[in-house]
C-alpha cells in the first residue's frame, strides 16, 4: 500500500509537517504538526501514513482571483476533515467534492520532496 500522507521538511532537513494530496482541488495541503514551535495553525496527526488523520479540519482558502479573470474576486475555498483514511468535504468548498466523503488518494510519487 503506498502511502497517503508525504513528509515536509524546514530549511534543516527535519519533517515539521505532513501534505496530502487533495482530489476536491488537485493540489497539496501542508499541516504543520505539534509541536512546531513557530506560530501559525497546526495540526495532531495520528502518525498513520496509510489511514491519516488530522485535527483540527483544514480549511484552504486562494484567491481572490486577479482583474480580467473570468472569475475576478472570487476565491476558492477547500474545508475537510480527514479521519482514518477518508476525506470529508464540506459544503462551504467550492469544488465538486462539496458535501462528500470520498477515499484519500495516494500521495503522487512525483510530487514528493526530494532530499539531497
Amino acid at each position: 500500500m503506498a502511502d497517503k500522507v508525504a513528509p515536509y521538511y524546514d530549511e534543516e532537513k527535519v519533517v515539521v509537517a505532513y501534505q496530502i494530496f487533495c482530489p476536491g482541488c488537485g493540489r497539496t495541503h501542508v499541516m504543520h504538526f505539534r509541536p512546531y514551535g513557530k506560530p501559525g495553525a497546526q495540526w495532531v496527526f495520528n502518525g498513520s501514513l496509510d489511514f491519516p488523520t488530522f485535527t483540527p479540519s483544514i480549511n484552504n482558502r486562494s484567491g481572490p482571483y486577479p482583474p480580467g479573470d473570468e472569475r475576478e474576486g472570487e476565491f476558492d475555498v477547500c474545508h475537510s476533515f480527514v479521519e482514518n483514511g477518508l476525506i470529508r468535504f464540506l459544503g462551504d468548498c467550492t469544488h465538486a467534492l462539496a458535501n462528500k466523503v470520498v477515499e484519500l488518494p495516494d500521495f503522487p510519487d512525483k510530487l514528493k520532496p526530494k532530499l539531497e
